[in-house]
């Protein structure tokens, strides 16, 4: 009965250190699952975070793309635009030559005017002295003969 008692004791000591195991176990799947329940709550949030980021990412990438879209087309126009300018600047220089040699010309040519008006006027000025001197037409012709 000893025998008897001392296997029932030895028995009941290795349940007990079963069911502390037991428990233990237990215990540590318990803190297992929270922990696994945690790190999957956090693994949602940086899911959720990452595609946040991602869209974030890709908005300030197209932000990227129009601003060197618009910088380029604003090169084009701004090379455009010099070029336009010194075209303008060519045709203006140009222009202004044609006319500063028009000008020359014209100035030429009323020079030569003024100075045959004034051979006409003081031709016409012989004519009246002759006229007031009471000229005979006979010397007259012989006067305008010798013109011509």
């Amino acid at each position: 009965m000893l025998k008897a008692l001392e296997a029932s004791k030895s028995n009941t000591m290795k349940e007990v250190r079963e069911i502390q195991n037991e428990t233990k176990l237990k215990t540590i799947v318990s803190n297992l699952r929270h922990d696994l329940s945690q790190v999957q709550s956090q693994s949602t949030e940086y899911k959720h975070e990452i595609i946040l980021l991602q869209e974030q990412n890709n908005l300030l990438q197209s932000k990227i793309s129009r601003s060197q879209q618009e910088r380029r087309s604003m090169e084009r126009d701004s090379r455009a635009t010099l070029s336009l300018v010194r075209s303008m600047d060519n045709h203006v220089t140009l222009d202004t030559q044609f006319y500063k040699n028009k000008a020359k010309d014209l100035s030429d040519r009323l020079q030569e005017q003024q100075v045959m008006f004034l051979e006409q006027k003081g031709e016409l000025e012989k004519l009246k002295r002759f006229i007031e001197r009471g000229m005979s037409q006979n010397e007259l012709e012989r006067y305008r003969n010798r013109m011509v």
